[in-house]
């Protein structure tokens, strides 16, 4: 039945209209909560279940092993880490750390070595920090006064972030931008890294069209 896509076209269209996350998320689930409850049948206590151990299709049906995941109990292990990483970022500014690596760099003549410089710092800060959203802000914060001293604008900083730390932190295995998707999907992130074919192309084109700019 057709209806039972309305709460991913509803999340689909929210977020390319850019609308508040959390409130798209909350109105998505209790749109599926309604179908589930008229059109599949589902009753109270299957929902409560669904909602803390995640869904399940029967056994024996031929997509069990594909269509599964969900729930609070799986994203655990990814809420710890994610309050452990927002800390990070305070306490590596209070160091001096992010100030210490933003002088040692120097300055930089060249998009291209600015760019490596930025995958360099992104991937060791979401290594660290175990989280994209923070390897974006110790990225940030480290790469920016080095691009504004050399120079280049914050236009040029967030496209370089972009094709960096937010790509790049899915491709460390204990991050969780991996790790989340991993959880829902019931499957090692090792696994899934060797397929993530675009996480490594882009940063690849980025650095190729960036030195091929500088020979024209």
């Amino acid at each position: 039945d057709f209806l039972v896509f309305i709460p991913m076209i509803y999340l689909v269209i929210m977020c390319l209209l850019k609308k508040n996350i959390r409130h798209t998320i909350l109105v998505s689930i209790f749109l599926s909560l309604i179908i589930g409850w008229f059109l599949q049948n589902y009753e109270d206590r299957n929902f409560i279940k669904i909602l803390i151990y995640g869904f399940r299709l029967p056994i024996e049906n031929e997509l069990y092993n594909v269509i599964r995941g969900g729930g609070i109990f799986s994203m655990g292990t990814a809420m710890v880490m994610a309050l452990l990483s927002c800390g990070l970022v305070n306490i590596v500014d209070k160091l001096g750390v992010l100030k210490l690596i933003s002088e040692k760099i120097g300055f930089i003549k060249s998009e291209w070595k600015i760019y490596l410089y930025t995958i360099v710092v992104a991937i060791l800060t979401a290594a660290i920090s175990c989280s994209q959203s923070t390897s974006i802000l110790l990225t940030s914060q480290i790469m920016k006064k080095i691009y504004k001293k050399n120079g280049f604008t914050k236009e040029l900083l967030a496209l370089d972030i972009e094709n960096s730390s937010v790509v790049l932190s899915s491709l460390i295995p204990w991050n969780i931008a991996i790790t989340v998707p991993a959880l829902m999907l019931d499957i090692s992130a090792v696994k899934i890294i060797p397929y993530s074919l675009y996480l490594f192309i882009l940063p690849l084109i980025v650095m190729i069209l960036k030195i091929k700019k500088l020979s024209h």
